[in-house]
């Protein structure tokens, strides 16, 4: 089984933490690369994240 996530949840993961979740706490997300991303989110949680961004999203 491939246990690569999908890029956009990458791309959606990426600009919600560099906007909302940590802000200036992180001096550089772009420093975080793929690899790491995908080591330390479950893919379970990336999906729950995603549907609350878009729900977000709908709302606005």
């Amino acid at each position: 089984v491939d246990n690569q996530l999908p890029r956009s949840y990458l791309t959606i993961i990426n600009s919600f933490i560099r906007g909302c979740v940590f802000g200036s706490d992180i001096v550089c997300v772009s420093c975080v690369i793929e690899s790491e991303i995908q080591a330390w989110i479950d893919q379970k949680s990336v999906k729950k994240l995603v549907k609350s961004l878009l729900s977000e999203d709908e709302e606005e």
